[in-house]
């Protein structure tokens, strides 16, 4: 007849949470022996590792053979661990979990992480390029749409490296960290002119201590990998285009990096002016991002001796 479950086998059914899954323990199938085998567990059922997580948002209009970031998702994984891999149509398809490295495939534990994936648009207008992840239940896709010819959007170079700092919430991070709807901080004046008028580059003036450092929210974040760049006092990368706010001849104005001179004076977050002692235009591939900002069209990022400096995202 059924007896009670010996203490041996209570120890194993919590730890494996196993419940009401085992047949019943009879007397003939103990044998009076107070060891357990492998043989006693033949009827045990042992629940499959899931996990659930909806499409990444998709993005078109998009520059040709340049890389795209996904929005972040949180996946949550039951009975895990279980093992996740990317795949699709891109030539290109790497994933993060909770921010650490790019990889094609991890293994995520029992409960919820945080997945943002990368893949490399096509080389051809109008068309899409996928990346997926999958694991056993379920598959999550990005695509990226590239735009059509004469023009299709994203095109712009006036990024900073994927590796410059910038602070997102009071938090240290990094550009290539940063998604549609963070907020960073930013610099007005009264007489600043908004990137909707197409004279904000004229702009110019001898005193701006009627500013003040505002919140913006970033409206967008596209990666682009580029074959030569400019390094600044040795310690801020940046595409040639990229404008920062400088002062030239006792002026402030937007100066791209390409123009800038040793001499003149870059706009710290501290209200310092600081100096630009060196440029240097390197030649060799660089991963960059493009960064929208709104409703102030700029954004302190990038540090020299510790402090931010202030950036436009035109």
């Amino acid at each position: 007849m059924a007896v009670s479950t010996p203490a041996r086998l209570t120890s194993v059914i919590a730890e494996f949470g196993l419940g009401n899954n085992l047949k019943a323990y009879t007397d003939a199938d103990s044998g009076g022996k107070t060891g357990l085998g492998l043989a006693q567990f033949a009827g045990a059922t042992v629940p499959a590792p899931s996990w659930s997580m909806g499409n990444f948002t998709s993005q078109s209009n998009k520059t040709r053979n340049s890389y795209y970031y996904s929005n972040t998702l949180t996946a949550t994984v039951t009975n895990g661990p279980i093992t996740l891999t990317a795949g699709g149509t891109s030539t290109y398809k790497r994933f993060r979990v909770n921010g650490g490295s790019l990889v094609t495939s991890a293994s995520l534990a029992t409960g919820t992480s945080t997945l943002r994936m990368r893949i490399r648009a096509s080389s051809s207008y109008s068309s899409t390029k996928t990346g997926t992840i999958a694991g056993t239940g379920n598959t999550s896709s990005f695509s990226v749409t590239t735009g059509g010819g004469g023009g299709g959007g994203g095109g712009t170079t006036s990024c900073l490296s994927v590796n410059t700092p910038i602070m997102v919430g009071g938090i240290e991070t990094t550009i290539g960290n940063l998604v549609a709807g963070n907020q960073v901080t930013s610099f007005n004046t009264p007489t600043m002119i908004d990137e909707t008028d197409p004279t904000w580059e004229t702009w110019t003036e001898d005193d701006i201590s009627d500013g003040g450092n505002e919140i913006t929210n970033v409206i967008r974040a596209d990666a682009f990998l580029v074959g030569a760049y400019i390094r600044i006092n040795g310690q801020v990368e940046c595409t040639e285009p990229h404008p920062f706010l400088a002062q030239r001849d006792g002026l402030w104005q937007w100066i791209r990096a390409g123009v800038l001179e040793v001499g003149d004076n870059l706009y710290g977050q501290d209200g310092s002016a600081i100096p630009v002692t060196n440029i240097e235009n390197i030649t060799g591939q660089l991963e960059v991002m493009d960064v929208g900002a709104e409703t102030v069209d700029n954004y302190f990022a990038g540090k020299i001796d510790g402090v931010y400096i202030l950036n436009h995202n035109k």
